[in-house]
C-alpha cells in the first residue's frame, strides 16, 4: 500500500503519526506537545536530568527495520554531554554479540529514554542518528575529561571498548503520571566481567530448551514477497499493487512447502487468467524463476555496497590515525601497504560488481 501524502512534513514526528493524530482527533492535542515539550537540542534542566542517570534504555533497528531494544548503564554521568546537540556514551565489554552496533552500523537512526525512576520519575526521549566511534577518536575530537575513559576501571573491570556518539534530531519529556517510584539497593557491580556467576548464567534455561526455530510464517513470507523482492508491484504485469495476491505454483503437498520459489506476487486481473489458464504455467515458473534471480543479485549487492562503505570507513580512519600519530616513514609504510589492498579489492568489486 502506497503512503498517503501528508501537508505536515514540516511538523516532528512521522507520516505515520500525523495521520493517526488526525484519524483519532488528537492533532490539536499532539501540536500543543510539539509546540510545547520538543525540542532539537538540550537544554539546561533536560542536560541537568541527563548528567544525573546511570542507566538508558536504547532502541535501534536494522536496514530492514527488524528492531532491538537494550540497555545501557554505567556511573552516574556515563553519557557524556558534548554540547547541547550531541551526546556519547561508552560501550563496555559486552557478549559479544554487538545487535545494537551492528544495527547502528546499517541504520544510524537510534531512540533513547532516560527514566528518573529515583526522584522526578520524569522521563527524557533523545532521539536521532548516532555513530560508532572508537576510543582514539572521541579523545582527539571531544573535550572530555579524563575519568570518562576509565570510569568503570576496576581491578577486574573493562575500560570503554568504543563508544556511540548521537547527534540530536529529538529531545522531549516522558510524562510522570505512570512511571513508578523505585528505591536503589546497594549491589556491587562487577564491570565487564564475563564470570557467568555475575552474568546472570542460563536464568532463562536455554541451553535444556528446544533449539529448533519455527519456519518463517506465511504472513511475514507474504509480506518480505511484496515489500522486498516484489516491491509492492504485480510480478506478472508489473503494475502498482494495492491489494496483492499470492500465487502458488505447486499446491503445497510433502514435497512443496510454503516457501518463496513456489510463490508470485500477482494482481487480481492476473490471478483470474493465471485461474482460467490463459497464462501458462512454465511461463509462470519461468517468470519466478527470474523473480528469484534478481531478488538474490539485489540481496548480494546491498551486501558488497556496505563492505564498501564499511572499507571507506575504516581505510579513512586508519590515514587519519597514520598522519596524526605514527611517524613520517611508518605513515609512508601503511599507506603504501593500504594502496596494494585498495588495488586488489577494485579487482575484486570489479568481478563482483
Amino acid at each position: 500500500m502506497q503512503p498517503k501524502e501528508t501537508t505536515t512534513s514540516n511538523k516532528p514526528g512521522s507520516v505515520g503519526e500525523h495521520l493517526l493524530q488526525k484519524e483519532y482527533g488528537d492533532t490539536a492535542r499532539a501540536n500543543s506537545f510539539y509546540e510545547t515539550q520538543m525540542l532539537d537540542h538540550l537544554n539546561d534542566r533536560m542536560k541537568k536530568l541527563l548528567s544525573a542517570q546511570e542507566m538508558v534504555f536504547i532502541a535501534t533497528s536494522d536496514a530492514n527495520g527488524e528492531s532491538d531494544c537494550s540497555f545501557r548503564a554505567g556511573p552516574i554521568g556515563f553519557v557524556r554531554i558534548i554540547d547541547s546537540k550531541t551526546i556519547a556514551y561508552p560501550e563496555y565489554r559486552g557478549n559479544g554479540v554487538h545487535a545494537s552496533l551492528g544495527n547502528i552500523l546499517e541504520n544510524p537512526h537510534i531512540g533513547m529514554i532516560f527514566v528518573d525512576f529515583f526522584g522526578s520519575t520524569v522521563g527524557l526521549h533523545v532521539n536521532g542518528r548516532a555513530s560508532i566511534q572508537e576510543n582514539q577518536y572521541v579523545r582527539k575530537n571531544f573535550n572530555l575529561p579524563s575519568e570518562a575513559f576509565s570510569d568503570v576501571q576496576t581491578k577486574n573491570g573493562k575500560k570503554p571498548e568504543r563508544w556511540v556518539v548521537v547527534d540530536i534530531q529529538e529531545a522531549y519529556i516522558h510524562c510522570a503520571k505512570h512511571v513508578p517510584k523505585l528505591k536503589k539497593l546497594n549491589k556491587k557491580i562487577h564491570w565487564g566481567t564475563d564470570d557467568e556467576t555475575y552474568k546472570g548464567g542460563d536464568f532463562f534455561n536455554v541451553t535444556t530448551s528446544t533449539k529448533n526455530h519455527s519456519p518463517i510464517s506465511p504472513t511475514d513470507l507474504n509480506n518480505r514477497l511484496y515489500f522486498e523482492r516484489a516491491k509492492q508491484h504485480c510480478e506478472w504485469c508489473f503494475t502498482w499493487l494495492d491489494s496483492p495476491h499470492v500465487h502458488q505454483l505447486t499446491p503445497i503437498d510433502s514435497s512443496h512447502s510454503y516457501s518463496a520459489n513456489n510463490l508470485l506476487v500477482v494482481c487480481q486481473d492476473c490471478l483470474s487468467k493465471i485461474q482460467s489458464g490463459s497464462i501458462k504455467q512454465s511461463h509462470l515458473q519461468y517468470r519466478l524463476d527470474e523473480q528469484m534471480q534478481k531478488w538474490s543479485a539485489h540481496s548480494y549487492s546491498h551486501l558488497l555496497n556496505k563492505t564498501k562503505e564499511n572499507l571507506t570507513s575504516a581505510i579513512a580512519k586508519i590515514i587519519d590515525t597514520s598522519l596524526s600519530e605514527l611517524s613520517k616513514e611508518k605513515t609512508i609504510l601503511r599507506i603504501i601497504a593500504l594502496l596494494f589492498i585498495l588495488h586488489y579489492l577494485s579487482h575484486f568489486f570489479m568481478l563482483h560488481a
